[in-house]
């Protein structure tokens, strides 16, 4: 009998998986080979079929309208379909006369006159029943052809069956094989360890030198001999102890009296030692205590000062940010409705003089739909588009961008993690961040200079969350923007994300980047940090938390293509903004649609439930008063 140790054993069954999965890949392999032959047959008799019909539908198209060009095409697809056919091993002789004889069939009713749809009607019929007896020969071909088909599609099913029926027999046969090796190591293993666990039990209690039984002459069976070995060991140990312990209490005995003297003596010594370190310990004590109060106290002031200078910022631009995201919100409700009938008079206008004004107006529109587009990015109300982005890549792939857009007077530095960094970001907007702080140093380095651009990953702890007053404990990248330029003094870094300040001269910049960005990156979950000062250049840091290796990629939102509608059916639109409602009515009505209209969620369902069989479409606004556009 063949023993085998526990590693050869769980060896054997690897090797046998790996065997089966080269089992199964083989079958795979010559089953797709195979069936792929049947495919493209199957393929090529729906070919012949579909020309075939070709063929009748130009024989039909001849017969009513006899032309050159419908005699030439009916040639080009035959001499096509004969050469690519004609020549098969399977097609039987009679279908293969039948294909030769189209021809002939087809030149006797093409031999016929031009005119002969004006003559009499006997050659009329003549030249129906010619056209007639060849889509009769044509339809042979197709019946052969979709016999071929329903055969060559039961094999494919045929060959499917038999992989599946392959593969899992060699499945069972591994599961079976498997399941005995396991059971009997497992049986091996238990019955081992069962003997072990007794055995210690017996040297626990005292039995020193107790010897277990070995079976085998595996991993476990060394395992016993060690144990066996320790016991011996330990039972030596034991009686050598025993004979040094008789013979030091002897002596322990004879030093008992002698130090019993001395202890007497130094009582004395020691009690009056005592009292002096105990007055001694006292005063250190209290001292220690009195400079750790202090410093305590110091410490927690000023954190309390720190952290509440953060408080007040993070109320100030959390106000600013509701503030313009109602604001914004309202603004592109306004806008929403001017664009709207602006651009239905646009439509509707010729083109002259009110057209362009009209066009002006979009465009000016548009300009202030950016800005409020701007303030919602602030505001962390703009909807993102989160994937999975190695942000190394990410930087990578704009260089070249940021290197024209600060021009050639100024050095651009990248330096990155050698790991791949991933996180879910929106990346438009991520690289928006790039190119906003990019601007920015730009303007700062009038006469040129150097901008650095340094991505590492960095650990946030608790400690680092406490002290600084934001952000979440865990991995990070660290994105650090520094410029050589002009710098900033401290009450200006105070204020350079709230929305609309600007350093700069008037018209040169809106003072919606630093705040685009710093809503961007709060949407993120993650935070910036700006230190400046003046002459010394700018540093903006940006910590963004890192995605886990198993978090599956973001999902992004299909691109929609948007085409004008038009139609007669009934829409229920459902909006609490009464201009905006009536702009979106004139818009519908105007392309031939019914409108039932509902100022919120709650009239717009009691409409439904009374028209509901009138309405083919619902569009509600999904913030209502009373109820909500997702509630109803």
């Amino acid at each position: 009998m063949i023993t085998m140790n526990l590693k050869n054993r769980f060896r054997l069954v690897i090797f046998s998986m790996v065997v089966l999965l080269f089992s199964i890949a083989v079958i795979v392999v010559i089953g797709i080979r195979h069936t792929d032959v049947h495919i493209q047959e199957l393929f090529s008799m729906d070919i012949l079929v579909v020309n075939l019909h070709e063929l009748r539908i130009l024989n039909s198209e001849y017969v009513a309208t006899p032309s050159e060009r419908v005699k030439q095409q009916w040639r080009t697809k035959y001499d096509q379909l004969k050469s690519n056919h004609s020549g098969r091993n399977n097609m039987p002789d009679d279908v293969k006369d039948t294909f030769n004889g189209m021809q002939q069939i087809f030149e006797r009713l093409a031999a016929m006159p031009e005119g002969a749809l004006e003559m009499e009607v006997s050659n009329k019929r003549l030249r129906s029943q010619i056209a007639t007896n060849l889509n009769l020969e044509s339809q042979r071909i197709i019946d052969w052809a979709s016999d071929i088909s329903r055969q060559t599609k039961a094999k494919i099913v045929q060959h499917l069956i038999f992989i599946g029926i392959v593969i899992l027999a060699i499945i069972l046969t591994f599961a079976i094989v498997t399941t005995v090796i396991m059971l009997v190591t497992t049986r091996r293993i238990f019955s081992s360890i069962n003997l072990l666990i007794d055995g210690s039990i017996e040297i626990a209690s005292g039995r020193l030198g107790f010897q277990v039984e070995q079976i085998g002459n595996d991993e476990i069976a060394l395992l016993t001999t060690a144990i066996n070995r320790m016991s011996s060991d330990l039972n030596e140990s034991y009686e050598n102890l025993h004979e040094q312990t008789v013979h030091l209490e002897q002596e322990m005995a004879e030093r008992q009296l002698a130090n019993e003297a001395l202890q007497v003596k130094t009582a004395e010594l020691e009690e009056e030692i005592e009292e002096r370190q105990s007055v001694q310990e006292n005063l250190e004590e209290q001292t220690v205590i009195l400079e750790e109060e202090v410093a305590e106290r110091i410490r927690v002031q000023e954190e309390h000062n720190h952290l509440e200078e953060q408080l007040r910022q993070s109320q100030k631009m959390e106000a600013i940010g509701l503030l313009a995201g109602g604001v914004a919100h309202d603004f592109n409700n306004i806008l929403t409705v001017i664009m709207g009938y602006g651009g239905m008079l646009a439509a509707n206008l010729p083109d002259g003089k009110d057209h362009d004004n009209i066009a002006q107006i979009l465009k000016a529109s548009e300009r202030a739909a950016e800005l409020s587009r701007g303030l919602l990015a602030f505001s962390s109300k703009q909807t993102f588009a989160l994937e999975r982005t190695n942000i190394n890549q990410l930087a990578t792939d704009n260089n070249k961008f940021l290197k024209r857009l600060i021009g050639e007077d100024i050095e651009l530095v990248m330096t990155y993690h050698p790991a791949p960094l991933y996180m879910l970001i929106d990346r438009s907007q991520i690289q928006q961040v790039f190119m906003n702080l990019a601007t920015n140093a730009r303007d700062a380095m009038p006469a040129g200079g150097k901008l650095t651009i340094d991505i590492t990953p960095e650990k946030l702890d608790e400690e680092f969350v406490a002290s600084h007053g934001y952000g979440n404990p865990g991995d990070h990248a660290l994105i650090r923007v520094s410029d050589t330029g002009t710098g900033m003094g401290k009450e200006t870094v105070e204020r350079i994300f709230e929305p609309f300040f600007t350093t700069k001269e008037k018209g040169k910049g809106t003072g919606l980047g630093l705040s685009i960005i710093h809503g961007i990156i709060a949407q993120h979950n993650g935070f910036i940090r700006c230190s400046s000062e003046p002459g010394q250049g700018t540093t903006f840091s940006i910590y963004l938390p890192l995605s886990m290796a198993n978090e599956p990629a973001a999902v992004s939102e299909a691109a929609i293509e948007i085409r004008s509608p038009s139609g007669t059916e009934t829409i229920l639109l459902a909006e609490d903004d009464d201009m905006l409602l009536e702009m979106t009515t004139c818009t519908l009505e105007s392309s031939g649609y019914k409108v039932l209209q509902a100022h919120d969620g709650a009239e717009a369902v009691e409409i439904f439930r009374e028209h509901g069989d009138e309405i083919d479409l619902v569009m509600l606004d999904a913030i209502m008063p009373k109820m909500t556009g997702k509630q109803a």
